[in-house]
C-alpha cells in the first residue's frame, strides 16, 4: 500500500509526506482539483511522521472490496484494534493480541497471512509458549478483526482462519477436588494469615471466581438476607458474568462476624488493612502445605472451588436452572428478578451448606453458635442450648 520513492518522500494511496521550504516539520500532503493540500503531522521526525500518516490512512480511507492481496493485514487488525477491541473493558489483553498478530506477520497482506501453511506456523509458535486456551483467544481477534472488516465491506472475501481447540477432556483453568482435598486445605489455612481462611470460604461459600471476590466490599453484602451482589457499582460487564447470591447459613454467620471485625467498611479481602489483588503466592504455600499436586488431571488452583461446587450441588439435586444462578451463566431477563423470591437458591444454599460441613472442621465455639444447631436446640429447653451441636444431627437435618 505505502511506496518509497526517494528518503524524504513516502506515500499511502494519494497522500504523501512533504515539508515546507526552510521548516523541518512533516506534513501529511495530497492534491485535490489540482490544488495542494497538506496538514501538519506535528512532528520533525520522518518515521514518526510515516507512523502517523499509515495510522490516519488506515483508520480515515478504508478499501471497498479490496482484493485479499491488495490489503495488509496489519491495516486490517489496527482498524480493528482502534475501532472495537481498544474500547473493551479487556482492551489491555487485546492489545497483546494485536502485538502477537504484527510481531509474527509484520506487513504480510491478508491473502499472505491467512495461506494454511503461513497460519500452520502460527498456531505452531503460539502452542509452543502458551496454553491452547490463551492460543484461542489470540487467533480468536484475528478472525474478529477479519470478520469486521468483512462485514464493512472492506474486503472481497472472508478468508479462512482455523482456531484453536482446547482438546478433548482438557481441563478448564482447575480440576474439581475431592472432600479430603478441601479439608486439607482449610485445614493447611489455619496455620497462615487470616485472609486466607476468609478466601477460601468466600471460594466455596459464593462459587465466584478471584476477581470478584477481590472486588467485593461491604456495601455489597446485605446481612440481614444474606443476599450477596458480586457486581460492584459502576461495573462494566464483561463476558464473565456474577451472580447475586444467598449465602449459606454457615458463610452469613461468618459474613456477620467479618463485619464486625472490619467495622462494616471497606473490602471483605485486605491483607493489613489493604485490599489484596492476587493471592498467586500464597496459593501456592497453601496448596503446598496441604500436600496436593497438580496432575494429569488438572492443576489444583482456585478456580477448583467453582467446578468442584458446582458438581457437588448437581450431585445433591440442585436444578440445572439453580446452578447457573449460582456460577452466573447467561440468564433471561426476567431472572434479573429471581433474588425476590423467597425460595431464591434454597437448594444451592442447603448442599453449599451441607457442603460446608463436610470440609470444614468447626472449633468448638463456632459450632455452638452456627444457626443449623441454633435451629436444633431451639425449643429442646435451656439444657439442649448449652450443648455442643452434633455434626450428626445437623446432616440429618440438612438432608431432610
Amino acid at each position: 500500500m505505502a511506496k518509497y520513492a526517494k528518503r524524504d518522500e513516502y506515500r499511502v494511496g494519494i497522500y504523501y509526506l512533504g515539508q515546507r521550504g526552510g521548516s523541518p516539520a512533516w506534513y501529511r500532503c495530497w492534491t485535490e482539483c489540482t490544488t495542494p493540500k497538506r496538514v501538519s503531522l506535528n512532528t520533525t521526525d520522518f518515521e514518526e511522521a510515516k507512523r502517523l500518516l499509515n495510522e490516519w490512512f488506515v483508520l480515515n480511507v478504508r478499501p471497498e472490496n479490496a482484493p485479499l492481496g491488495d490489503v495488509k493485514l496489519s491495516d486490517v487488525l489496527l482498524t480493528y484494534y482502534d475501532a472495537h477491541a481498544s474500547k473493551l473493558p479487556s482492551k489491555g489483553s487485546q492489545k497483546t493480541y494485536y502485538n502477537v498478530w504484527r510481531a509474527f506477520f509484520g506487513e504480510d497482506t491478508v491473502a499472505q497471512a491467512t495461506k494454511p501453511q503461513r497460519q500452520a506456523a502460527f498456531r505452531a509458535s503460539l502452542l509452543a509458549r502458551m496454553k491452547p486456551s490463551s492460543a484461542g483467544r489470540v487467533v480468536t481477534f484475528g478472525k474478529a478483526a477479519l470478520n469486521r472488516s468483512y462485514k464493512l465491506g472492506e474486503l472481497a472475501a472472508l478468508p479462512y482462519v482455523q482456531g484453536i481447540a482446547d482438546g478433548p477432556g482438557q481441563p478448564k483453568k482447575g480440576r474439581r477436588l475431592t472432600l479430603p482435598e478441601m479439608k486439607a486445605l482449610f485445614e493447611a489455612a489455619r496455620g497462615m494469615e487470616p485472609h486466607i481462611t476468609r478466601y477460601l470460604c468466600l471460594l466455596l461459600g459464593t462459587s465466584a471466581r478471584s476477581g470478584a471476590l477481590f472486588d467485593l466490599r461491604w456495601s455489597q453484602v446485605e446481612l440481614t438476607t444474606g443476599i450477596i451482589d458480586m457486581n460492584p457499582p459502576g461495573r462494566v460487564p464483561t463476558k464473565k458474568r456474577r451472580a447475586v447470591i444467598r449465602a449459606c447459613p454457615y458463610l452469613l454467620e461468618r459474613l456477620r462476624a467479618w463485619h464486625r471485625q472490619d467495622g462494616g467498611e471497606g473490602f471483605l479481602i485486605r491483607y493489613h488493612g489493604k485490599p489484596v489483588a492476587s493471592m498467586k503466592t500464597a496459593w501456592h504455600r497453601l496448596r503446598d502445605s496441604a500436600g496436593l499436586r497438580n496432575d494429569e488431571l488438572g492443576d489444583v488452583t482456585a478456580y477448583s472451588f467453582r467446578h468442584t461446587t458446582a458438581w457437588w450441588c448437581r450431585s445433591q439435586g440442585v436444578s440445572k436452572w439453580e446452578v447457573d444462578a449460582l456460577l452466573a451463566h447467561s440468564k433471561g431477563t426476567t431472572d434479573i428478578y429471581a433474588d425476590a423470591d423467597p425460595t431464591y437458591m434454597q437448594a444451592s444454599r442447603r448442599a453449599v451448606e451441607k457442603l460446608f460441613q463436610q470440609v470444614v472442621k468447626l472449633p468448638m465455639a463456632e459450632r455452638r453458635t452456627t444457626p443449623t444447631c441454633q435451629k436444633l436446640a431451639s425449643g429442646r429447653g435451656g439444657r439442649d442450648r448449652d450443648r455442643t451441636c452434633d455434626p450428626s444431627r445437623v446432616k440429618r437435618m440438612l438432608s431432610r
